[in-house]
């Protein structure tokens, strides 16, 4: 991404942009790569905007577009899963929305996770805002992680130096932000499997009422 630092920033910032949209798309790869470039390129508060607002623009124009153009073929692909399509029939219900900001945190590639909920009705607002709340930690992360690597390079270019003690900052920081990111990651994993497996039990209690029901109702 270093050509993007020659040219001038209207026309990087809408290349980012364009990246993310592409990388939004199911089965496309490279958003944490984009993320971690746009912090490098643009620093900790441009380079977290451009984040921000590319991915929740890409998902929100991913899923219109899965929904409208290749539907029945995701449906498909997504029953053949059963963690997706336990999401799919959680997606159905009222809990629709908390299901979007918990998939959001987790690693469930980011493309894959827009086509799946482009086989259910959103409010396309709410939609996007919950998609933006659920992916601000780990874009905060690796927005900062890209900003750290300026002053690597320059280490390694021999531009700047560092003490013992600067070296162990950043040492404790990558590693403070692995260890969050994967405790962020598996705390929406245990979430996401709650709220998957809650649903499919409260089901079918409702599926055995019915049937224990009926007999009552012919007699």
């Amino acid at each position: 991404m270093d050509w993007l630092a020659g040219v001038p920033p209207e026309i990087s910032c809408l290349v980012v942009l364009l990246g993310f949209f592409l990388v939004s798309l199911p089965f496309s790869w490279g958003y944490i790569v984009l993320n971690i470039g746009s912090g490098y390129l643009f620093g900790m508060r441009l380079g977290l905007a451009l984040v921000v607002v590319g991915a929740s623009l890409g998902a929100c124009l991913s899923t219109i577009m899965c929904h409208y153009m290749c539907r029945k073929w995701i449906e498909n692909q997504v029953d053949q899963n059963g963690t997706l399509k336990a999401v799919k029939t959680v997606m159905q219900g009222h809990h629709a929305y908390n299901l979007v900001l918990l998939t959001r945190l987790t690693p469930i590639p980011f493309g894959l996770q827009n086509a799946l909920f482009s086989l259910v009705p959103l409010d396309h607002g709410r939609y996007v805002a919950y998609t933006a709340l659920g992916l601000f930690p780990t874009q905060a992360m690796n927005t900062y992680i890209g900003t750290q690597l300026n002053d690597i390079q320059e280490i390694i270019n021999g531009d700047k130096t560092m003490d013992v003690v600067t070296y162990m900052i950043y040492a404790v920081q990558i590693v403070a932000g692995i260890v969050l990111t994967t405790g962020v990651f598996y705390k929406a994993k245990i979430e996401l499997y709650k709220a998957t497996h809650d649903y499919e039990a409260v089901d079918s209690l409702e599926l055995l009422s019915t049937d224990e029901a009926e007999p009552m109702e012919d007699s």
